[in-house]
């Protein structure tokens, strides 16, 4: 009798061990039947999950505790399965999105959390819209795609700083900047010019003060939530583009093209150092431009309009290649990237050249042990202007007499040698002029 108490206490010793955990299998498939690899599957309240490998099959350690697996994936509505006493599992995922109230945000301090739980206004940017336009930097993906987000270059040429204004200007003397945050680490706002569009996974905008309360005083501006691509945990993936950009000014302003050189006196006569163009209507003559030189000589021209203000500016291109490389397993994850950047500027000899490499990985050792790698590096190379303002009004100060090559290059052409008596006897004709012109009475 007791040799019976004590096998029956043994066998419902090992049938409760073994009804603590169990191995659930199985398979996820698309409505098309098509298997989907990388399903992330979790047991809610616990930290215990798998994803799908490349043929949509997974395998999972359950609890007794647990009552049901949520199974959710890119592209596809979620779905929460209650475990039954089989141990296999053959799920189809309709495809489609979750509502918006139902969206996952990453708000302050990183915490994920549902947009109806939230008790403040926010704004998410994904990775799709972000790379929409194909821009070179995130600052210039931004543009226009927030509500009371202002981005605006602080300087000009093909590597311009910007400068990001969330909340409007509280401030007079002070910054009115907002806050730039990437992955949960305060950063410099020049970050925005080099960072590649192409490494971010989204962007959340926290307006209110309440959404920004935890990064204190700092983010009373508003702060950006910048979440960086990770790899995902299935088979690797490897992705290229390259994109060729040709920019050109949009429009030049409307420039009379009938009367040259000459003061607002009312005389319309010829002044060889004049900027303004209240003078005699063009008549293709050779007349002087400026003062004579030193050893005599002076420049001569034909007396016609030349489009020399417009066609300085030249072509501007930009040469913009893109590769990211991002794979995994149940343990862990990886994701490489490289951008280079080849551009011209529409000011002449503007150069700019930028290659950025990033690299994210994750990787859990024990249930309570992991590691997470984020680094990147950006190297800008340019040979740019900071006066592209300053040429565009000193090219209005110039006579449509110049061609573009000369005001690019400098170089004077068409220099004649004349003697002093020439200069002497030019300079009695337009006394000469002024004085007829005075009898004849005022010439508009």
């Amino acid at each position: 009798m007791r040799k019976l108490v004590l096998l029956l206490v043994l066998g419902v010793t090992i049938s409760y061990a073994y009804s603590q955990n169990r191995t659930i299998a199985g398979v996820v498939t698309s409505q098309n039947k098509e298997p989907l690899p990388g399903v992330s599957i979790t047991i809610p309240g616990t930290n215990l999950g798998t994803v799908t490998n490349s043929n949509g099959i997974f395998s999972l350690n359950v609890p007794s505790s647990a009552k049901s697996l949520e199974f959710s994936y890119i592209g596809f509505k979620g779905r929460m399965i209650a475990i039954g006493s089989g141990n296999s599992m053959n799920i189809i995922l309709e495809s489609g999105v979750a509502s918006q109230m139902d969206e996952i945000v990453v708000g302050a301090g990183g915490i994920s959390s549902k947009r109806k739980d939230l008790g403040y206004v926010t704004t998410r940017v994904d990775a799709e819209k972000l790379t929409a336009g194909k821009a070179t930097n995130i600052a210039g993906a931004l543009t226009g795609k927030v509500a009371g987000l202002k981005i605006s270059a602080t300087s000009g040429g093909v590597n311009p700083s910007y400068r990001v204004v969330l909340r409007g200007q509280r401030s007079i003397t002070g910054n009115n900047q907002a806050l730039i945050i990437l992955d949960n680490v305060i950063v410099p706002n020049e970050l925005l010019g080099n960072l590649n569009p192409e490494d971010v996974q989204d962007i959340t905008v926290l307006n209110g003060a309440s959404a920004t309360a935890l990064y204190g005083s700092e983010a009373s501006n508003g702060a950006l939530l910048i979440t960086t691509k990770k790899g995902s945990r299935s088979k690797p993936e490897v992705r290229v583009s390259n994109t060729y950009t040709i920019e050109e000014p949009s429009f030049f302003p409307k420039l009379q093209q009938r009367f040259g050189a000459g003061s607002t006196a009312n005389f319309p006569v010829y002044t060889p150092d004049e900027n303004q163009q209240y003078g005699p209507a063009f008549d293709e003559t050779l007349r002087p431009l400026g003062q004579p030189l030193a050893d005599g000589s002076i420049q001569m021209l034909p007396y016609s309009p030349v489009n020399g203000k417009n066609s300085f500016w030249q072509q501007g291109r930009t040469n913009q290649t893109d590769i990211s490389l991002s794979g995994g397993d149940d343990r862990g994850s990886m994701f490489v990237s490289a951008q280079y950047i080849d551009g011209l500027g529409t000011t002449p000899k503007d150069k700019y050249n930028k290659s950025t490499v990033r690299f994210n990985g994750t990787r859990q050792f024990a249930r309570t042990l992991g590691i997470t790698i984020n680094t990147s590096y950006t190297q800008n190379r340019y040979d740019i202007t900071s006066q592209t303002g300053t040429i565009y009004a000193e090219l209005m100060q110039h006579l449509p007499v110049f061609k573009s090559q000369d005001i690019r290059t400098g170089k004077q052409i068409n220099f004649q040698h004349q003697t002093l008596i020439t200069i002497l006897f030019i300079e009695i004709l337009i006394f000469y002029s002024i004085i007829i012109a005075s009898t004849q009475g005022t010439i508009i």
